[in-house]
């Protein structure tokens, strides 16, 4: 029991000290409460996003859809896909999910309500070697 007197008399023995000792404390638990208070916000958002994504998943067994009696695909540009097909009993959830969402994202990002303008003037005039250019197409 002395040991742990003398060590607790020691982290406080003067005022220096004591602050340190009491900022130090105080940081750790402000950070541990920070981290507590994030992981709850980020728990509940990723229940959210977990109820509003679907999770339906079909399997069907290879050459079950798409497929018209001789074997051969029909394909239609602006029809709807046939399902991608699947042999072995074991799917790659996530490769399935990285591709969807890879498709998902828009490739020109741009910000709402952004839009192209051409700027200055509509033609840029025309400098001395343009005119005579110009001028040399015109005698031909």
């Amino acid at each position: 029991m002395s040991v742990l007197a003398r060590s607790v008399g020691n982290a406080f023995r003067n005022k220096v000290r004591t602050a340190a000792v009491v900022a130090v404390l105080a940081v750790a638990i402000g950070l541990a409460l920070a981290m507590l208070v994030a992981n709850q916000a980020v728990g509940a958002k990723v229940q959210e996003l977990n109820a509003s994504v679907g999770t339906v998943l079909t399997v069907n067994p290879a050459g079950g859809q798409g497929f018209e009696g001789g074997g051969e695909i029909l394909i239609d540009a602006e029809g709807p896909d046939s399902p991608e097909t699947f042999s072995g009993d074991t799917i790659d959830v996530g490769a399935l999910a990285e591709q969807f969402f890879g498709l998902a994202i828009d490739p020109y990002p741009r910000k709402q309500g952004a839009s192209l303008s051409a700027g200055g003037e509509a033609e840029p005039a025309e400098n001395e070697f343009q005119q005579k250019l110009r001028s040399l197409l015109g005698k031909s």
